[in-house]
């Protein structure tokens, strides 16, 4: 019984801790949007774009972690001394990870683009490369960071199903804003 009880606390502040550290991500995260209100003013099209950009990269790479964390239970990524005894199936999954987003972002572009032409009877082209450029630096820096995220979570020996939800979704969203910031910045200077 008090194997369970011992479980159960863990978990509890395994979720409690996961929460906070999210709750301080999503915290940074609207100042860095507040920090970056010129951007928004001065780049036509980045307010129809930044929606599904950000959610996009929550959802990717939260259900990335996912499904590593299933994996590992299925036993088809073996853990040996909370290490990785194989990372080639993370890299994989990264990898499709980030040509389903580079994908879908670049599909954001354009439909940004054809809402600017059609609905303001404004062209800016430079929204469909403001994506694209945008999706591919997030997508490689989320990669590298989810990695070793993954890495530091096995080691420590933490339930990576508790934490990765809010923890990868708050971070991916605090990474794709900063990377369509700058991204809309360059293009826009």
């Amino acid at each position: 019984m008090s194997s369970t009880k011992y479980t159960n606390n863990k978990e509890l502040k395994e979720i409690i801790s996961s929460g906070r550290v999210s709750l301080l991500i999503n915290l940074l995260n609207g100042s860095l949007i507040a920090l970056f209100k010129d951007v928004l003013l001065n780049c036509p099209g980045i307010f129809i774009l930044i929606p599904g950009f950000i959610q996009l990269r929550g959802s990717v790479y939260s259900i990335l972690t996912s499904k590593i964390s299933s994996e590992i239970a299925l036993g088809r990524i073996k853990i040996r001394k909370n290490k990785l005894s194989d990372t080639k199936p993370l890299i994989k999954e990264l990898f499709k990870a980030n040509i389903t987003s580079i994908a879908i972002s670049t599909l954001l572009g354009l439909v940004s683009f054809l809402l600017l032409h059609c609905i303001l009877k404004t062209t800016y082209p430079q929204i469909i490369s403001i994506a694209i450029v945008g999706s591919v630096i997030s997508s490689i820096t989320l990669s590298i960071l989810v990695y070793l995220f993954i890495i530091k979570v096995i080691k420590k020996g933490l339930d990576l199903d508790i934490i990765s939800g809010p923890i990868i979704t708050s971070f991916s969203d605090l990474i794709g804003t900063f990377c369509l910031f700058i991204t809309a910045l360059l293009f826009t200077l």
